[in-house]
């Protein structure tokens, strides 16, 4: 009870210095805050990119579109993972072939000479999944062709890693940047209390008294900077972001990444300060010995 009263009246004396180590924290948190949630939406836009890419097979043309289509029922559309499934017939391929190359192929030719075929996409689709669609695909009846973009789907693939192995490297840099910061201002709002620990020691306060009241001071001063923080990131990419760049109009919902984002952040606000209050607080001790 004791530390706890001395931890407030330390924050009442010196409510400024509370505040700005507070403030310091946000704006710290913030950044790392922002960076995170445009790292999160570039990852969901290259994942849709991928989840959007179609794959397309096609039925051996000895096949009436009722065959193929019962077929296409049967074997391909309770396949797991599908998100879109369009059966394509004989006639509709003829059709719109027609449309677009201008050509009358049965008059020409006296018979529709193309196959039904199918288009589905596949939910989070790699490069793994795809050639495993590929191979069942290839091995159900009737399927003659199968038609896949690998090429752009590695390419969607090798971009995520590298985006992630960018967000890894520079969340590092801004870590290491933000305790810098933190531990600069901690030890400059603490370093003025230095009489107030020397007295202490006279007075025959413990080791342990005199630095709780400081790690109680920065665990408080890191939790209000993160809640800060997490309410300035969120501001800046709702409101800041999409008036500089209308293209990043973001919408929150309370999805799995931006929950552990933002308990990320809090702990890190207040492992931060209260890291730099205890070397702090040992350091203005060995220094009024």
């Amino acid at each position: 009870m004791l530390i706890l009263r001395e931890t407030f009246m330390a924050i009442r004396r010196t409510p400024l210095m509370s505040a700005m180590t507070a403030f310091v924290i946000a704006v710290a948190l913030a950044v790392i805050g922002v960076f995170g949630i445009i790292i999160i939406r570039a990852n969901d836009v290259l994942t849709e990119f991928r989840s959007n890419q179609t794959i397309e097979a096609y039925f051996n043309t000895d096949l009436s579109s009722a065959e193929a289509q019962a077929i296409a029922e049967r074997d391909i559309k309770p396949l797991p993972g599908i998100t879109s499934y369009t059966f394509i017939s004989r006639e509709e391929a003829l059709t719109d072939y027609e449309k677009h190359s201008g050509e009358d192929v049965t008059a020409a030719l006296g018979y529709n000479p193309l196959p039904a075929g199918i288009r589905v996409t596949l939910n989070d689709l790699t490069s793994e999944s795809a050639k495993q669609t590929e191979s069942t695909f290839t091995k159900t009846e009737g399927i003659e062709k199968v038609s896949i973009d690998h090429k752009t789907l590695e390419e969607l693939e090798n971009r995520q890693s590298g985006l992630m192995t960018l967000a890894i490297a520079i969340g590092g840099l801004l870590l290491l940047v933000a305790l810098v910061v933190v531990a600069a201002t901690v030890r400059l709002a603490m370093h003025a209390r230095r009489e107030a620990v020397r007295t202490m020691r006279l007075l025959g306060a413990t080791r342990t008294t005199i630095v709780t009241p400081f790690i109680l001071e920065g665990m408080f001063a890191g939790a209000m900077g993160a809640i800060l923080g997490i309410a300035l990131a969120h501001a800046i990419v709702t409101y800041g972001l999409p008036m500089l760049m209308p293209e990043m109009q973001m919408t929150f919902t309370m999805r799995q990444e931006y929950i552990v984002l933002a308990g990320a952040i809090a702990l890190t606000g207040v492992f931060l300060a209260t890291l730099s209050s205890s070397v702090t607080a040992f350091s203005l001790i060995r220094k009024t010995r």
